[in-house]
């Protein structure tokens, strides 16, 4: 239970990590 809530919470910081930092690296592709 504990276990599979921790790799929940885990894919979850991966997946929005994933999702912010090629958003931000194109905002400043544009920027330039």
């Amino acid at each position: 239970m504990f276990i599979q809530k921790y790799k929940g919470l885990m894919l979850g910081i991966v997946g929005a990590v994933l999702g912010v930092i090629p958003f931000v690296y194109f905002k400043d592709l544009d920027y330039i």
